[in-house]
């Protein structure tokens, strides 16, 4: 949508890439501390967030490094497995909303989202979910509005959640299954 694409790769660099003139635009930030597992582009504003080991890294479309966060280990009271997988919603930095949501070993899916601050910000914790199954999700989706979440897991199974805003009820969590 917005006219740009990233490429990820094993030797720790992700390049941006401009597909309206078919050309490389720039590479973002420097080598990450392992090979790139994942690269994706928000819909919204082009940023661009990359995985490598259980490092999640977001930029700027201009390359600046906006956020940081290593999703293994406590974040508040909540003990994270190893992550499998990232998905970056649209939602925009300065919206109070869940910019990114990764997938871990045990089935635990969590959500992040990005406090306002100076300098280069580091992802906060806001909600866990889990899938009710001991299998490492390896897939996340949503749906175009951004309101249904799918985890889908290693062993086949499909968790789906709808954000509260679709129903009357208001739970703690910005999702409910």
């Amino acid at each position: 949508e917005q006219g740009v694409a990233v490429s990820g790769s094993k030797d720790r660099f992700a390049i941006l890439w401009d597909m309206d003139k078919k050309r490389y635009v720039r590479r973002l930030g420097d080598a990450h501390p392992g090979p790139l597992r994942q690269v994706s582009v928000n819909r919204s504003n082009a940023n661009v967030l990359t995985f490598a080991e259980t490092v999640v890294s977001y930029f700027h479309v201009n390359g600046e490094l906006l956020a940081r966060v290593d999703l293994v280990g406590v974040h508040g009271r909540v003990q994270l497995k190893l992550p499998e997988t990232v998905l970056v919603t649209s939602c925009d930095d300065y919206q109070d909303g869940i910019l990114l949501v990764s997938g871990h070993k045990a089935g635990q899916v969590a959500l992040w989202d990005l406090p306002e601050g100076p300098g280069v910000r580091t992802f906060s914790l806001r909600a866990t979910l889990g899938t009710g199954q001991n299998a490492s999700v390896v897939a996340l989706c949503t749906d175009a509005g951004q309101r249904r979440l799918a985890a889908g897991d290693d062993r086949g199974n499909v968790s789906l959640w709808a954000s509260y805003e679709t129903s009357n009820a208001a739970p703690k969590t910005p999702f409910y299954a």
